[in-house]
């Protein structure tokens, strides 16, 4: 476990590298802030620090420091490792006309983990030091290689860790789906896609054809194959789910009701009925207490927006009320995609190619095709009794038994051993409410009912508790079909027209599934659905995606009703700005209503006349975006985007600035802000209700080292 000692080394380490940081940024000369080349201009390197403060508010009461990243990245370019078929100019090398070699290294600190001291203790020391550094690793580790002419067209290919990027759209992954998106630092808000896709191991290769006939010119064949296709679970925090653990951190012997004689988690320790525990990030405090600032979803007590925590023993299934619900803990099983693809079985990799060229109206167009394995959460049916642990009749097993079967020797969800709450066995423990909610600082009358100070609604449970392994994780098989183009319209309007649109021919989505998360007299009409699925909750359809838009390139003052712009200060309305409006549209085939949140299982009702989640043949999200720089000189520069989900009423307003060279010294200053302006308790399929009570403001500085 880390001391005292540990977190001031840390602290002290850190320090001393933020000081040389500061150091090197007061004696550097006046370098430029593009590349340092070497070895006669064959080689490239840029280097920069980049520091970043970001604040959460809910927009009425609490603004929180949630970030201190301090990011070091470096960039690696050899530009003719292969010149003329010759190896560093002296060795040939066969069939290769030229290559090259790029490597983008990047490493990120966040202090904030051991600096406040609400995260040490909603976090174990373990759990501290992983987002204390989230990344040290290569962003791009790749080679390009030039065969020259083949066949009478030229071929060149990329091979190592890349971003293979395809598609016309904006914020909208159609077909810009080969790698996976990290959101776990940001939620993607004032970074470049390239700056937070995930690099895959993939072969890439570019055959360019040329002219066909008069209709075509410029055309090429751009194939792509990776063996460990990764999505976006990876990286993905969820509470209580990936890469954030339900995990037990105290427990109160029998009888016991001080909290300061607390002890510490262990089978031993609190393998007794009539324990009470306290969780690291026990529910009942509310999400704003115990959500990390990027994690996704969140298991928890309220049904309507949490993959739930709970099982019903009442038809209501209310949660103010007393014995109408007990604590459920998911274990979810280990290997074969349940959590995610880790990319270790070359059966699980993605591949497809595309063609792109003009056509003799000088529209530009791809054609599209990839196939990929896609996860999906199902149901683990196993037709297997509960096996019972605790001083009762019938039990298998004593609870602290139970305990181990449960949870780890850390007290952690997710870990046990196959056979135990995995694949077949489902454990029940009676005796004990693993999610705390009888822990004696609530504020509950003796029934077990929320005093009215208490500030969670949320009533003690019977000190039963189900640790199942209800849910897993498969993947299956989809192909994507797609097609991309662009036109100039220079001569009327001067704007660029861009269009995508895609088919996917099989994605998975959530039905209700009988009994899940009420316990009495399912509708007929949903048991016969889930026997029709032979036992699984999931569906597949075909999903058409589809974006039109277009850009934008000219000056404010140039725009009908906008003349007075030209009065603004840094020129601001003479200088060229960039406008981008797009129309995004998804359709899904299957009619999908249902009462499980797809994303996220939220059942989507409890109490009566709450309605639940469905899943909309059409929806659609509007966006426009105004951009712009060389203002004041040439040193700022901005982004400014609004995006409107018309069916959830979700909006996303967002802005970001830069001060360009410093005090003419190579550093840019940034500043940022996203706000999600709407309830969270729409349903959106864009996940923009996620994310409402989180409106982001982020401080930034960049020092160009290299």
């Amino acid at each position: 476990m880390f001391t005292e000692a540990t977190y001031t080394e840390k602290l002290v380490q850190f320090g001393r590298a933020v000081l040389l940081s500061i150091i090197i940024l007061l004696t550097a000369g006046a370098t430029a802030w593009t590349s340092t080349r070497l070895a006669g201009g064959d080689i490239e390197v840029q280097a920069w620090y980049r520091m970043r403060h970001t604040f959460q508010t809910d927009g009425t009461e609490h603004f929180d420091w949630v970030q201190w990243r301090n990011e070091a990245f470096v960039w690696l370019i050899h530009n003719n490792l292969i010149t003329r078929g010759y190896f560093l100019e002296t060795v040939p090398v066969p069939f290769i006309h030229h290559a090259a070699f790029s490597a983008r290294y990047r490493a990120r600190v966040d202090p904030v983990y051991y600096l406040r001291e609400h995260y040490r203790n909603i976090y174990d020391a373990h759990k501290r030091s992983k987002f204390f550094n989230p990344e040290k690793e290569f962003r791009d580790l790749y080679v390009d290689l030039d065969f020259g002419d083949i066949w009478g067209g030229s071929l060149t290919s990329r091979i190592g860790y890349q971003q293979i990027v395809w598609g016309e759209s904006d914020l909208f992954r159609s077909i810009d789906i080969i790698n996976p998106l990290r959101i776990d630092q940001s939620f993607g808000a004032g970074e470049k896609f390239d700056e937070f896709r995930q690099p895959s191991l993939a072969i890439k290769a570019i055959y360019g054809i040329g002219d066909i006939g008069t209709w075509l010119s410029q055309v090429s064949v751009e194939p792509f194959y990776t063996p460990r296709f990764r999505n976006g679970t990876q990286f993905l925090l969820l509470e209580n789910g990936w890469r954030i653990e339900f995990q037990e951190k105290n427990c109160l012997p029998p009888g016991e009701t001080d909290p300061a004689k607390a002890l510490d988690y262990s089978p031993e320790n609190c393998g007794k009925p009539g324990t009470r525990f306290l969780p690291y990030r026990p529910h009942w405090i509310g999400n704003r207490r115990f959500q990390n600032p990027w994690s996704l979803s969140v298991t928890g007590n309220n049904g309507r927006i949490h993959s739930v925590d709970y099982a019903c023993l009442t038809q209501a299934c209310r949660p103010e009320a007393p014995g109408e619900r007990i604590t459920a803990i998911v274990n979810l099983p280990k290997g074969n995609f349940h959590h995610h693809t880790r990319g270790t079985d070359p059966s699980h990799g993605a591949g497809g190619f595309r063609i792109v060229g003009k056509t003799w109206f000088d529209l530009d167009f791809s054609l599209n095709y990839i196939f990929l394995p896609l996860i999906h959460a199902d149901t683990n049916p196993s037709g297997h009794p509960a096996d019972v642990y605790g001083d009762v009749p019938g039990a298998v097993g004593t609870l602290e038994e139970g305990l181990r079967r449960c949870l780890s020797p850390s007290g952690k969800q997710g870990v046990a051993a196959n056979n135990r709450t995995n694949n077949k066995t489902l454990v029940q423990l009676v005796g004990v409410d693993l999610g705390g909610y009888n822990w004696p600082q609530r504020r509950l009358d003796a029934q077990g009912n929320p005093l009215p100070t208490a500030k969670q609604k949320h009533a003690a449970r019977p000190p039963v508790t189900i640790c199942t392994n209800g849910f897993n994780h498969r993947y299956s098989w989809t192909h994507v079909i797609g097609a991309t183009g662009t036109y100039n319209d220079f001569e009327y309007t001067g704007a660029v027209f861009r269009f995508e649109e895609s088919l996917s021919t099989a994605e998975k989505l959530n039905h209700h599934l009988a009994g899940y998360g009420r316990s009495f007299n399912p509708p007929p009409a949903m048991v016969a659905g889930y026997a029709a699925r032979n036992g699984r909750m999931t569906v597949s359809t075909p999903v058409w995606r589809s974006m039109v838009g277009f850009d934008l390139l000219t000056a404010f003052q140039n725009i009908r009703g906008l003349g007075w712009t030209r009065s603004l200060p840094g020129q601001m309305g003479i200088q060229q700005s960039f406008i981008s409006f797009q129309w995004l549209m998804q359709y899904y085939f299957e009619g999908l209503s249902n009462n499980v949140c797809n994303w996220n299982f939220a059942m989507g009702f409890g109490l009566p006349g709450r309605s639940g989640c469905r899943t909309n043949h059409f929806n659609h999200l509007l966006t426009l975006g105004v951009g712009g720089q060389g203002y004041f000189r040439s040193k700022l520069e901005q982004r400014l985007a609004v995006a409107f989900e018309p069916r959830g009423k979700q909006f996303l307003l967002f802005g970001q600035w830069w001060w360009r060279e410093f005090m003419e010294l190579p550093i840019d200053l940034s500043m940022g802000t996203a706000w999600y302006p709407n309830s969270r308790f729409n349903n959106s399929w864009t996940l923009l209700n996620y994310f409402t009570e989180r409106n982001l403001l982020w401080i930034e500085a960049t020092y160009y080292l290299l």
